[in-house]
C-alpha cells in the first residue's frame, strides 16, 4: 500500500512478491501528471457501469450433461500422485449423480472434500487448503477427460486441472495450469491405490 497525502493518492496492490517501495512507487510517481482532477468521462463511466452490471450478474446455469461411462469407473477411486509443486498427495472424484460431484484432495496440510459445480456454476466450500473458501467447476470435456477450474475466493490461486484417464481408470494424467501464469504448468501421473497414507 502506498499513501501519498500531498497528492491525495492511496494505491493498494495485491499479490505475492510485490515490492511497492521500489519500482512500483517510482512508476506511480512518474505517472502523476498534475494536481488537478481529470475531466469527467461520461463514455468511460458508462462502459464501467455496464461492465460492473455484467460482472455482478449470476452466471448462466446450463443443463447438467449425463455422465460418461468413465465417471462410474473412476468414482471413489483414490489416485496417488507423483511429487508436484502443490504438494497434492492424492485425489479422488465422486460422482454420486450427474449434479452431485465431489473432489477430494489430500495435501501435506490435510484432506479436503470440495463440491464441484457441473452446471456452469461453481460450488463453494467454506474452507480449502489455504483456509479460505474455494469454488470448483467441472465438466467431462471428453469421454475420458474430466476438467476442473479451482478458484480460491479472494485468494491468488486459480488453477485449471485436467484429468485424463485414457483407456483405464487405474491411472490418471493430471495437468495443472495457472491462467495467471504465477505457477508454471505441470503434468503429473497418478495411480489408483487402496488409500492415501
Amino acid at each position: 500500500m502506498i499513501v501519498w497525502p500531498d497528492k491525495n493518492v492511496v494505491a493498494v496492490f495485491t499479490g505475492r512478491g510485490v515490492d511497492v517501495t521500489g519500482d512500483v512507487a517510482l512508476a506511480l510517481a512518474a505517472a502523476l501528471k498534475g494536481d488537478e482532477p481529470l475531466p469527467p468521462n461520461r463514455e468511460g463511466n458508462a462502459r464501467l457501469n455496464t461492465a460492473i452490471r455484467e460482472a455482478s450478474a449470476p452466471p448462466p446455469v446450463r443443463p447438467v450433461a449425463p455422465l460418461p461411462p468413465m465417471a462410474e469407473e473412476v468414482s471413489g477411486k483414490m489416485y496417488r500422485l507423483e511429487l508436484n509443486q502443490f504438494d497434492v498427495k492424492c485425489i479422488a472424484l465422486r460422482f454420486d449423480s450427474p449434479s452431485d460431484v465431489w473432489f477430494d484432495l489430500s495435501l501435506g496440510s490435510g484432506a479436503f472434500e470440495l463440491p464441484v459445480g457441473m452446471d456452469g456454476v461453481p460450488r463453494f466450500s467454506q474452507s480449502g487448503p489455504t483456509g479460505i473458501p474455494v469454488g470448483v467447476l467441472g465438466e467431462w470435456s471428453e469421454p475420458s477427460v474430466f476438467s476442473m477450474q479451482y478458484d480460491e475466493v479472494a485468494g491468488p490461486n486459480h488453477l485449471r486441472i485436467r484429468g485424463d484417464f485414457g483407456d483405464s481408470a487405474e491411472t490418471v494424467e493430471l495437468e495443472f495450469t495457472d491462467p495467471g501464469e504465477y505457477f508454471p504448468a505441470q503434468t503429473v501421473q497418478g495411480l489408483a491405490v487402496p488409500g492415501c497414507s
